[in-house]
């Protein structure tokens, strides 16, 4: 089967997880317009819920690595794909797109710093500096993570090689992960700005979580379409306990997000696949790079001051960046895809 088809029918079968890179987008969005504009909005919903939606950052990490392994890990294991091809396909997925907004905003904000910043993002390798405080684009800080996870892909690959090794390699993960937090991540190890959650020896968890998920989906799907509504109620259930009685944040990130993407791989409801949540699915990751930079475009015109200052405001702001970001993500990806096609048939018109 080719890749094409591979990627078709894996599609179709996962529909569901657009619904959550569709979710994961929008409250991230909505999480950082609460975080750099001023509402008069108090209550616990408000101030703990809405800020925790930046937590959404670490579902794409473990959707990243599911999403991997569904289109390249068989190719990996059996030396089917070249070095080459694997990390060029990699390079004109996120690269162009990127570099527009990395542009983009360097030309808003000029400077030596920023000059020295907009290179390293452009590498998309800034995620191996140690202590790197990016401001351009800064919340690239997760495409950051998450390209690394590709770079290292291959040994990744080998680290989940079978079920055993693969719960052995969690287990490392995790371990990783708590003594970074309570021990390699501090002022005695690191300076104080440094973010951990930009680390991906401290998001590694995350990733072969997704890998489990891969090796273990035909069992899920089959349990999740078995249990039918009882699987969902499951889910919120477990989601909310987890959210409303578990402190640690680690713990409930991989509780809640693991839930949820089990739930959706094995979703025949088409609860989280309708058109709406497949095509914001699939400019997530462009949603979630470019909201930053329309929410200083919605500050400056003042939207956020046109009804008062209270939910209403809020929630018009949040409404103005979303569909900002939207229609910025949809206009440059398909103007971007377009050129790739245009630059192909080009080069295979003159081959």
């Amino acid at each position: 089967m080719s890749e094409d088809n591979n990627k078709v029918a894996t599609q179709k079968r996962y529909t569901a997880l657009d619904g959550l890179r569709a979710f994961a987008a929008i409250g991230i969005v909505i999480m950082h317009v609460k975080a750099n504009m001023r509402f008069d909005i108090s209550g616990r919903f408000y101030n703990d819920f809405i800020s925790d939606l930046g937590n959404l950052a670490f579902l794409f990490m473990i959707l990243s690595a599911f999403a991997m392994c569904c289109g390249y890990y068989d190719k990996i294991i059996e030396n089917r794909i070249s070095v080459n091809e694997f990390y060029s396909k990699r390079y004109r997925r996120i690269w162009p797109f990127f570099a527009i907004l990395v542009l983009l905003d360097f030309v808003v904000s000029p400077g030596k710093d920023a000059l020295m910043e907009a290179f390293a993002d452009l590498t998309l390798l800034f995620s191996f500096l140690p202590n790197a405080n990016i401001s351009v684009i800064g919340v690239a800080w997760t495409l950051g993570v998450i390209f690394a996870f590709y770079v290292i892909f291959p040994f990744f690959c080998f680290l989940i090689g079978n079920k055993k090794r693969a719960w052995f390699s969690l287990a490392i993960a995790l371990l990783l992960h708590i003594t970074s937090e309570v021990y390699f991540m501090n002022s005695n190890h690191v300076l104080p700005s440094f973010n951990k959650d930009s680390n991906i020896v401290f998001c590694g968890v995350f990733f072969v979580i997704g890998g489990i998920i891969f090796l273990y989906k035909d069992e899920i799907v089959n349990y999740v379409n078995r249990m039918g509504i009882i699987a969902l109620v499951l889910v919120v259930a477990g989601s909310v306990v987890t959210y409303c009685f578990i402190d640690n944040s680690s713990i409930k990130r991989i509780v809640i997000f693991t839930l949820w993407i089990c739930y959706a791989i094995g979703d025949n409801r088409k609860i989280l696949s309708c058109k709406f949540a497949r095509i914001l699915g699939g400019i997530s990751m462009e949603i979630y790079l470019s909201h930053m930079l329309v929410l200083r475009i919605v500050q400056k015109l003042h939207l956020d001051k046109f009804v008062g200052n209270g939910v209403v405001a809020f929630l018009i702001s949040c409404a103005a960046v979303l569909l900002g970001a939207i229609v910025f993500s949809y206009i440059f990806k398909y103007a971007v895809e377009k050129s790739g096609e245009y630059g192909k048939r080009k080069k295979n018109s003159v081959g």
